[in-house]
């Protein structure tokens, strides 16, 4: 090996190491890190001290010494990195989905590399579906009884779930984490049913398809309660018995479709779990029809007052993030009043309620939580509003969202009553945000847009119509005269961006003499020496060839 040679020999003797170093491989490494960290690096002859802006700025120079002549009689600028500091570098060069390919590079570089990452079990924990049976082996064999962090995602996976199941079940007690994603409740691993693990931390099932509510209901852990170490449980269309694990101490939680038949265990997992700090229930059979059992009452601590204003017994004091979705108004008022929580960064739920949003969700029992549900609004730029049918409508404002279902609502009353409570306990300045109006032309309600303009700063349009002509009926037609004769109040005064699919000519007309009818109006009213004119002029029209999409 001669002077021309790229790289360098680990141990400074080429007859003795035919490990050469990689280059191109080193500066992957490198990168993958994003840590503002000082390296000492022993360039020959010199020691200098680089942060990684540094590095990069001298990037070129580096590769230009790297690759024009060996290290001879002294070791490589990589080696003087602390040993504990080289396996961090390593460890965020493994690719999660292919860990086994990404540490193959690795031992590529040199023997100090092999050396260091073939005797690091905790380098090998990670097994993925994604790769085939011989790495997966290799991951599992040099991984030792480090603790596994096993993931199979079925539409990615490079084995049948039965296959790759059964090369690593001898080693699934060995897990700490474990995410399965299937097509079908008969590809869940039945070694799950049987097995006991007694330092599994996450456990995170997805079954694709669902199976309905006849599906037999699964048992996990031989029937046997959860270990005290598992804080992260995640399971969606899979029929599982809560009951027998006992949860408690969870940091996670996500329930979503299963047919759970009775509130008492869910909440019973809240109260239990006063550190949580994730939780999502979505569609959880028992809250189509909720009434609180004599039990549950029990549980809270009181059978007189089911409202739950006084009780506040679920402390979740740690709560960020809180998704209730698809649930009925009932359970969602009963959970809410009975919740205590600090400091939210999000909230998403979807009611169900039978008359009004005021009446079932939003009422003085859950006024307790307005600190908490400040969090979601307080980096909101704009407020969105999604209307699609007379069923269904949506308020976003920053990652709080209110998403009410299943009712033929009064649009106008039912979005007043949401809007005065936020503005009541999340304050006024929320008045003065932007807003987005999403809607169907076709179900799209006159007196809510009227409202809307009236109370809001209504400043986007998202207009959606149906049929084969793509044409506007109404919203257009109303937007291109004053609301009424002789009158300066025009809906939608502060609209500047309209965003639509029309595709007809004459739509398009329409629309085009809206814009000319609201500019005129304007202008005729600077002629006259009005200074502050309340009509907005539109700054931009977005059309759209085709559905709503």
């Amino acid at each position: 090996m001669g002077e021309t040679s790229t790289g360098y020999c680990a141990s400074g003797n080429p007859s003795a190491d035919m490990y050469v170093y990689n280059p191109l491989t080193m500066r992957t490494i490198l990168n993958a890190h994003d840590l503002s960290i000082r390296v000492a690096l022993a360039l020959p002859g010199s020691r200098v001290a680089l942060t990684d802006d540094a590095i990069r700025k001298r990037g070129g120079g580096l590769r230009a010494t790297r690759s024009s002549h060996l290290y001879k009689g002294t070791s490589p600028p990589i080696d003087h990195l602390p040993h504990e500091l080289l396996l961090e570098v390593f460890k965020l060069h493994v690719d999660l989905d292919t860990p086994v390919q990404s540490l193959v590079t690795l031992i590529l570089v040199c023997k100090l590399w092999r050396n260091t990452v073939e005797d690091t079990p905790s380098l090998w924990r990670r097994i993925s579906g994604r790769e085939g049976s011989s790495s997966i082996q290799r991951a599992l064999t040099l991984a030792k009884n480090a603790p596994l962090a096993i993931t199979y995602r079925q539409s990615e996976a490079r084995a049948i779930p039965t296959a790759f199941f059964a090369q690593i079940g001898y080693r699934i007690a060995q897990a700490k984490s474990l995410t399965i994603n299937v097509g079908r409740i008969d590809h869940f691993p039945a070694i799950l049913e049987t097995i006991s693990t007694t330092i599994l931390e996450t456990l995170d099932v997805v079954i694709l398809l669902a199976q309905g509510r006849q599906a037999n209901t699964v048992t996990l852990f031989g029937g046997k309660a959860a270990s005290s170490t598992l804080k992260n449980f995640r399971v969606t269309h899979l029929p599982v018995a809560l009951a027998p694990l006992r949860l408690s101490g969870l940091r996670s939680l996500g329930l979503s479709d299963i047919p759970i038949t009775s509130a008492d265990e869910v909440l019973r997992i809240l109260m239990d779990s006063p550190a949580l700090e994730d939780c999502s229930l979505t569609r959880l059979a028992f809250s189509k029809e909720f009434t609180p059992s004599k039990h549950l009452q029990r549980l809270l601590g009181s059978e007189s007052n089911i409202a739950g204003a006084n009780l506040r017994s679920i402390r979740l004091l740690h709560l960020r993030h809180l998704e209730l979705w698809g649930l009925s108004g009932s359970f969602i008022h009963f959970l809410l009043s009975n919740m205590q929580a600090l400091s939210l960064v999000s909230f998403r739920v979807q009611g169900e309620p039978h008359e009004s949003p005021a009446s079932e969700l939003l009422t003085a029992d859950i006024s307790h939580l307005a600190p908490a549900l400040k969090g979601p609004t307080a980096a909101a730029k704009k407020i969105q509003i999604s209307s699609w049918d007379d069923k269904s409508w949506t308020l976003c404002i920053g990652k709080l969202i209110i998403d009410f279902q299943g009712i033929r609502i009064n649009p106008r009353r039912h979005m007043e009553e949401t809007l005065n409570w936020v503005y009541g306990h999340l304050g006024e300045h929320l008045k003065a945000l932007p807003t987005s109006l999403l809607t169907l032309e076709y179900n799209a309600h006159l007196d809510l847009i009227l409202w809307l303009g009236a109370n809001l700063r209504v400043t986007n349009l998202e207009l959606w119509t149906s049929g084969r002509s793509h044409r506007p009926r109404r919203i257009v037609s109303l937007l291109a005269s004053p609301v009424a004769a002789m009158s300066n109040q025009w809906a939608l005064p502060d609209l500047e961006l309209l965003d639509t699919n029309v595709i007809d000519e004459s739509g398009k007309w329409e629309i085009l003499e809206m814009v000319k009818a609201r500019h005129s109006f304007i202008q005729a009213q600077e002629d006259q020496g009005q200074r502050d004119v309340k009509l907005k002029s539109l700054k931009e029209i977005r059309l759209h060839a085709g559905g709503n999409n």
